[in-house]
């Protein structure tokens, strides 16, 4: 739900989270005020644009709190066009089985491509894989999903460091692998690194920032953007 109330943010523009008030917790009104954003943005374009909406990794949602079939529309105006991206599950054939929505089943990820998205995000955050360290990672069956790829990039830099400008060895990577089988084991054991790092009262000043920052991620009623939750926590 709170993916969606960022979309209406960015499609109805200021007056938006006026307008969301107090029932933006419930999803049916949130569907209702999405479908009505996508109007007004078929109307402004008078029909001689498309606008598309991307959905990324539904998959991710949890049953418990939501249900896509509430909160996404099963119609949309002509010029509007939705792209839904999900693992495979019971999510994608729930959206496979709508009507007029045709799906694309995206091939696993060659090991090339692997390589060529770890290197990349490596190079983003400073970091260079060896060649064993490198073939270990892309060679595992979980990397074929980028977000997890690009999470156990993150989290063997966050971890083990220092032993990756030591040795060449692959055993990080390895000890890594061993512990994270799925993006949901990967981010817990992330989190607990973090919180490990910069949770509890230490003379450095950060006090319990993981707390704080999942904490206002879960207030929040439209999400936050990474300004926001920043300035929030400086507050």
């Amino acid at each position: 739900v709170r993916m969606m109330h960022r979309c209406v943010l960015e499609m109805l523009g200021a007056e938006s989270p006026s307008r969301l008030g107090l029932k933006g917790s419930d999803p049916s009104y949130t569907a209702r005020l999405f479908m009505r954003a996508m109007e007004i943005m078929h109307f402004r374009f008078q029909g001689k644009k498309n606008v598309v909406v991307l959905l990324d990794s539904v998959d991710q949602l949890s049953e418990a709190e939501t249900n896509i079939d509430l909160w996404l529309p099963h119609v949309f105006p002509s010029t509007v066009r939705m792209v839904v991206s999900t693992c495979d599950g019971p999510i994608f054939h729930r959206l496979a089985a709508r009507q007029n929505s045709p799906s694309v089943r995206i091939p696993t990820l060659k090991p090339e491509a692997r390589a060529a998205i770890c290197a990349s995000y490596l190079a983003r955050i400073g970091r260079v894989f060896s060649m064993e360290q490198m073939a270990t990672a892309v060679g595992a069956p979980f990397t074929c999903s980028p977000l997890f790829l690009t999470g156990l990039a993150q989290q063997c830099r966050l971890c083990y460091s220092r032993l990756l400008d030591e040795d060449s060895s692959p055993a990080p990577v390895v000890r890594e692998l061993d512990r994270s089988r799925d993006v949901k084991e990967l981010y817990e054991n992330m989190l607990l690194e973090l919180d490990g790092q910069y949770g509890g009262s230490d003379e450095r000043g950060y006090g319990d920032l993981v707390q704080t920052c999942l904490t206002l991620l879960w207030a929040s009623r439209r999400g936050l953007q990474q300004s926001e939750l920043y300035e929030a926590v400086r507050q």
